[in-house]
């Protein structure tokens, strides 16, 4: 049987309790409504029960998810889920009980009761809670972050751990807030939501504090290729373009490509030059024009004259 309640009746479909398995579907729907649509997985067979809830704060959201079975759930986001979404925040996880992983940027965190850590909702992730768990969730606008902290986006998915003193303080504000949460409708309380954002931003700083420069810079770095392969159909892709999406200035994504002893467009060109490449070479593209303009080329005599450069043959000999 489906238990959907709002605890004070004053937020409705704010609280899900299901305690059968053949309402999973169900379930996962209202969980997509209020924190990411996302494909869900159940990767066992056994029983399967959950108490939820979400509740806004002023300018973010917050929530408990608890997980009771002795099987794994797993989401996946995914581009196609994320174009289906527009949402795009940040979601803060902090484990209660129970083991939770998450992945994100080539990175991925175990995290334990206790540990504190975020991702970007508006980037692929995949997130699976283990067994029994327990977590809560906070989703906060993405500019409410990047204004405060422009250059985080660089290093979601790393973990805060438990007993820190800046995982400690953000861990205790969050659970308050969330035991305050249901009252809603206070002014007062909308303020302490804005405010637990500084509290949150501020443990991240922290954070990365301890994370060496170099470290940052390989974070950034391979977001900035990610992106641009991502977008090298795009024949107005530009260097200010990636920099603006990376939130980080002309500047520093120079500095980051000169370290590899190269440029932004020159590492462009080089990736638009092997994408093409490869087309013709193992037949996905039938024609050089179709293998050029799907690699961001616009101009074929351009193309074929930087082909044949630097591969030594002309694009139609393949």
């Amino acid at each position: 049987k489906l238990d959907a309640h709002a605890d004070s009746g004053i937020q409705a479909d704010r609280a899900i309790t299901v305690r059968d398995t053949d309402r999973f579907d169900y379930w996962h729907d209202w969980i997509c409504r209020h924190y990411s649509v996302t494909d869900c997985r159940r990767l066992s067979d056994e029983s399967f029960e959950s108490c939820a809830s979400n509740w806004r704060c002023g300018p973010l959201e917050l929530g408990e998810v608890e997980l009771a079975g002795h099987g794994a759930i797993r989401w996946t986001r995914r581009p196609d889920e994320i174009r289906s979404d527009p949402r795009d925040h940040y979601q803060f996880l902090l484990v209660q009980h129970g083991r939770v992983t998450v992945a994100q940027d080539d990175r991925a965190a175990a995290l334990q009761p206790g540990d504190l850590m975020y991702y970007h909702q508006g980037r692929p992730f995949e997130l699976a809670a283990h067994g029994d768990t327990r977590s809560l969730l906070v989703s906060v606008p993405w500019p409410a972050v990047n204004e405060r902290l422009p250059g985080a986006d660089a290093l979601t998915a790393c973990r805060l751990a438990a007993g820190t003193p800046y995982a400690r303080l953000a861990s205790a504000v969050l659970r308050e807030l969330l035991a305050a949460a249901p009252t809603g409708g206070s002014a007062a309380l909308d303020r302490i939501g804005a405010s637990a954002i500084d509290i949150l931003v501020a443990a991240v700083e922290g954070n990365l504090q301890n994370v060496p420069e170099r470290d940052r810079d390989d974070g950034l770095l391979a977001r900035a290729k990610r992106h641009m392969r991502a977008n090298l159909h795009d024949p107005d892709l530009h260097a200010e373009a990636v920099a603006a999406a990376l939130c980080i200035s002309r500047r520093t994504l120079n500095r980051l490509f000169v370290a590899e002893g190269t440029t932004p467009m020159r590492w462009l060109w080089q990736q638009r030059l092997s994408a093409s490449y490869h087309a013709l070479s193992e037949g996905r593209a039938r024609q050089v024009t179709d293998a050029a303009f799907a690699a961001g080329f616009s101009d074929l005599s351009h193309f074929s004259r930087a082909f044949r450069r630097t591969f030594g043959c002309a694009p139609s000999a393949l």
